[in-house]
């Protein structure tokens, strides 16, 4: 099963996070929901910097406890840091106090010492010997906060230092008080049994001096902050996804989604950067799709089809009952055998998977099953049968190109050629006279035929190929349909060509008249015999001459005719001629440019 693009970008992200140990995180300082100063250690954690007054403000009282108290509630992993020597001020380096630079300020140690009469001795590196000294101490217990959130007690010593050194001269110097710890220095015989002090940190040079009036008792403290040590907080990580899903920021579909690595933790995570969708994209489908529901037919060929609503369509609760040309669709086609057709379902379901097993496809009426072949070598009921005919030899002389056709083939022939075999020569008549419509005249072995162009036949290529409409034939003329393929139409006297769409001169009228009209000729010979026997001899002479008169003018209107039909036609027919020849001639360039466009673009993906 394979993953998503979306799903493998948050796997990647999930496992960098591992490898990483832990994600980047900010602390309380860089927060402006509260004024804290502090700083993000580089081993991992912070360090919050707290006035003294929050805790005042929340118990009333700043002992040790509470400041401990508010470390532990206030942050995550909190903790009271602890000071007994100015060694562990480097932790405080690049702090940011939030405070003027050049100010000193009153930090709490975390440190509470208690007063007692506890002598010992202890060996102390005594600087004035070099080495360690056994001396006379006095021991003070104090009290902090350890790593472990829990209240550790621990001995700090201050020693009387002997005037002389071991293996040494003595000399006068009075004896010096030395400390395990600075937090004794400068503590009055007067201070009370348990107290607290402020130390005066320079945070420019991370020193820190003891005065002892900065000595107080622990529930009346007047330092100005203390430190907490925290862990940092998890921000809002996100990955940029290019995927057209819905935005509810943007109440739109956009071309980008954010995949969320780690959601802001409270209160102090930092939030995401601003989120850009990008574009604007046509929703993907969402929800579930409805049943299928027929659209057309009830027997044969049945299409169905369903619809399933877009991304933005669910996230406003609309339906595609209610608009359907915004939902995505998809159809499917079914076969219905119904009772009157000559086959059984069982029968068609049997025809259609042995057609389909030779890549066949079924063509299917009320009468009869057809597979169809795609494949020009395939051939039989199923398509079963295979033989390429045109691999064989060449069958298609003159250029002519070969295509398997049913077990056989087929030759499609080259211009002026035709047969079989493409060996015939098509010869071009003298005139074109007789073909119409853009026909040519072609010589072949039975005969003058027409070759007429596409959209006419007929052996003068005088009939319109396709069935009689409304219009078709112009000037009042009627459509009369052929056969089932073929049309013409029937001009009126005074109108001629294929849609009845050139008119006719008078004297072409007056000679279509005499030249087709039998009858007129009849009636008036019969009257001129029955003037010749009724009249008298001195008329015979006027009765005949007016006799030869008619037949000469019959005799020069029938040749005037002729004249006039053979310019009439053959000059139609070369101009229609000239016209197909021209659109051959412009064809074939076309079909040349493509060819050489092809062979280009082959040439360039090569």
């Amino acid at each position: 099963m394979k993953m998503s693009r979306n799903k493998v970008l948050l796997f990647v992200s999930m496992i960098w996070l591992l490898i990483s140990g832990t994600a980047d995180g900010s602390c309380p300082v860089s927060s402006t929901a509260k004024n804290f100063g502090g700083k993000l250690l580089e081993e991992g954690g912070c360090l919050t910097v707290v006035d003294i007054s929050e805790p005042q403000k929340l118990y009333g009282k700043i002992t040790l406890d509470h400041l401990h108290r508010f470390c532990m509630e206030s942050f995550k992993g909190g903790r009271l840091l602890s000071f007994t020597d100015s060694q562990k001020l480097q932790i405080l380096a690049g702090v940011n106090f939030k405070k003027d630079p050049t100010s000193t300020i009153l930090l709490h140690p975390g440190v509470r010492v208690f007063k007692t009469n506890i002598t010992t001795k202890q060996d102390v590196f005594v600087e004035k010997c070099m080495q360690m000294e056994t001396l006379n101490c006095m021991g003070y217990p104090y009290e902090y906060i350890s790593t472990r959130n829990e209240k550790t007690s621990g001995m700090l010593y201050q020693c009387a230092e002997k005037k002389c050194c071991s293996n040494s001269d003595c000399d006068d110097t009075a004896s010096l008080l030395t400390f395990e710890s600075e937090l004794l220095e400068n503590v009055s015989d007067s201070s009370a049994d348990a107290f607290c002090r402020c130390i005066e940190f320079n945070p420019t040079y991370l020193k820190w001096n003891l005065p002892a009036e900065h000595t107080y008792h622990c529930d009346h403290m007047k330092c100005d902050v203390f430190v907490c040590e925290n862990d940092e907080y998890t921000d809002c990580k996100e990955t940029r996804v290019k995927n057209c899903s819905y935005s509810l920021e943007a109440q739109s579909c956009k071309e980008f989604t954010y995949q969320v690595i780690s959601e802001k933790e409270l209160p102090y995570g930092n939030d995401c950067e601003n989120r850009n969708y990008g574009e604007s994209c046509v929703c993907p489908c969402g929800g579930t799709w409805t049943q299928w529901s027929i659209v057309s037919g009830t027997c044969g060929k049945v299409v169905s089809i369903r619809y399933r609503p877009r991304l933005d369509m669910v996230a406003t609760n609309k339906s595609c009952d209610d608009a359907k040309a915004s939902c995505c669709t998809e159809t499917k086609d079914h076969f219905v055998v119904c009772d009157h057709y000559t086959y059984s379902k069982a029968e068609y379901e049997k025809f259609k998977a042995e057609c389909e097993q030779h890549n066949g496809v079924v063509n299917a009426s009320d009468a009869e099953l057809v597979c169809v072949c795609f494949d020009d070598r395939q051939f039989g009921t199923f398509c079963e049968n295979t033989f390429d005919a045109c691999s064989e030899q060449k069958w298609c002389q003159n250029g002519g190109s070969c295509r398997n056709y049913k077990g056989s083939y087929r030759c499609d022939c080259m211009d002026n050629y035709s047969g079989e075999n493409c060996t015939d020569i098509i010869k071009t008549c003298l005139s074109n006279a007789e073909c119409m419509n853009g026909g040519i005249c072609a010589l072949l072995h039975s005969g003058k035929a027409c070759k007429c162009t596409e959209g006419f036949a007929g052996a003068n290529c005088e009939l319109k190929i396709g069935k009689c409409k409304a219009h078709v034939c112009m000037n009042g003329a009627s459509c009369l349909q052929v056969n089932n393929n073929t049309y013409k139409c029937d001009c009126s006297y005074n109108y001629e060509g294929t849609f009845c769409e050139e008119e006719l001169s008078i004297t072409e009228i007056l000679i279509r008249l005499v030249k087709g009209n039998l009858t007129l000729h009849l009636v008036v010979i019969i009257i001129m015999l029955i003037l010749l026997v009724i009249c008298c001899i001195s008329s015979f002479q006027v009765v005949f001459l007016f006799y030869l008169f008619y037949f000469q003018s019959i005799i020069s209107a029938h040749r005037t005719l002729q004249k006039l039909m053979y310019d009439k036609l053959f000059g139609r027919a070369k101009r229609l001629r000239q016209k197909a020849l021209d659109e051959h001639a412009a064809k074939q360039k076309s079909q040349q440019e493509e060819l050489n466009s092809q062979s280009l673009s082959s040439s360039s993906v090569g």
